[in-house]
């Protein structure tokens, strides 16, 4: 069974994780050999999420290889694509190096020393899959409409006409090839024979799809879009839009929004912004495992503020039942009886959004932590960016609101114990 089914059985259970997956991997049955365009040989393996340019004929390194692989499989967690790729490398030598891979983004990553995925360079992501294009079957749409948009606006805008390595000539030569390869990873329609009546012509007329040049095609795009990459950061200039488009709140917006948000949730809306951040990559992926971990938490905890909140209800309302109450005393009651109701009614609905959450898939996931989002220069397309810490930080305050409305209701219960204490000392 391959490891892309055995994620999509499993993605269900709570106790998923990629730690979890153990690769069954046979030598020869389950290894395949690959002769890049340049002549670089590599293997992959596990349908082909592993792919390694160390010798995997050899036993020895092979056994290392499988090591790493099972050593770093839980990092595929933080990667937001089930056909996402490692590539293991070095691992004869002191200094083992692994890199990740993720077609659908279009992005590739390396191991960085906090724990956390660093997403590198385009011209390095630009680098990988033109090198490890061999076994691919299908034509990535990221990487195809960043090198169509990359083509168009170098052949539309003179700057970047001039300082790109690429003469007109050579630019109307790599479209042709792009276009000739194109057309032989689509599907060709069969021509019927002039002799067959029309009849026998539309049930004879069939779709055949060729997908051999699909990897010339990843070669051809991924050496052009690697030198344009390249030109873009030696000359400064922007990189595709979907590098860009992310608008990241300054430090000083955060802070005002940290500080309007904070008188009214007592600040606890940064407890659970950090538990957002934590189920949340670098990279824009979901953390699965932690993301279910922390709804489960959630729950338990939203589950006791409710007890609590039922509980002050109760002891205010049994408390206006008082006759003999004054303003001062009744006023701070009802106001704590608004906070417990308050914080009661929104914390059983939280608990009855989330209670399915805790066997969410992938999908509903990142919908849920993307559900926030104030790019305003995306909000006109279907797109979202990863969230920003503004995003989070709005939703972390409606996770807050159940815990610092409770908190509210406690500091008014308190005043008005205060208040009777203080009417019962001086009492005539």
């Amino acid at each position: 069974m391959s490891s892309a089914s055995v994620a999509d059985t499993n993605e269900s259970r709570s106790v998923w994780s990629w730690s979890a997956y153990e690769p069954n991997i046979s030598w020869p049955h389950d290894w395949k050999k690959h002769t890049n365009f340049t002549g670089i040989v590599y293997w992959t393996s596990d349908d082909g999420k592993l792919i390694t340019t160390d010798d995997a004929s050899l036993e020895t390194t092979r056994a290392r290889v499988m090591h790493e692989y099972r050593e770093y499989l839980n990092w595929f967690d933080d990667i937001d694509d089930e056909d996402a790729e490692m590539h293991v490398y070095n691992v004869d030598n002191e200094r083992t190096r692994i890199t990740f891979a993720s077609w659908k983004l279009g992005e590739t990553y390396k191991c960085g020393d906090d724990d956390e995925l660093r997403t590198l360079h385009r011209s390095q992501s630009w680098d990988y899959f033109w090198e490890f294009a061999k076994h691919r079957a299908r034509l990535p749409p990221a990487l195809e409409q960043e090198f169509i948009d990359a083509m168009t606006l170098i052949m539309n805008d003179e700057k970047h006409f001039t300082e790109l390595p690429f003469d007109e000539r050579q630019l109307k030569r790599i479209w042709e090839v792009y276009q000739y390869l194109k057309a032989f990873t689509l599907p060709l329609r069969r021509l019927p024979n002039r002799a067959q009546s029309s009849s026998e012509t539309s049930t004879t007329t069939t779709t055949t799809t060729t997908g051999d040049l699909v990897p010339a095609l990843v070669y051809h795009m991924g050496e052009v879009m690697f030198s344009v990459s390249t030109a873009r950061s030696r000359n400064q200039l922007a990189q595709h839009p979907s590098i860009t488009s992310t608008i990241t709140p300054t430090q000083a917006t955060l802070r005002m929004w940290d500080l309007l948000i904070g008188l009214m949730l007592l600040a606890n809306h940064r407890k659970y912004r950090v538990q957002l951040r934590s189920v949340v990559s670098k990279n824009g992926g979901i953390k699965l495992p932690a993301f279910r971990a922390m709804v489960s938490s959630l729950l338990a905890e939203w589950g006791e503020s409710n007890l609590v909140a039922a509980v002050i209800l109760s002891v205010n309302v049994a408390f206006l039942g008082i006759q003999t109450l004054t303003t001062l005393q009744r006023t701070p009651s009802i106001i704590s009886s608004l906070f417990a109701l308050t914080s009661l009614i929104i914390g059983l609905h939280h608990v009855w959004q989330h209670r399915e959450k805790t066997e969410v898939d992938r999908e509903d996931a990142r919908e849920y932590l993307y559900f926030v989002n104030l790019n305003l220069k995306l909000l006109a397309t279907s797109h979202k960016s990863p969230p920003t810490p503004l995003d989070l930080t709005v939703t972390a305050a409606l996770l807050a609101i159940p815990r610092a409305a409770l908190q509210w209701a406690v500091l008014v219960s308190i005043f008005v114990l205060g208040v009777d204490a203080y009417a019962y000392a001086f009492k005539p």
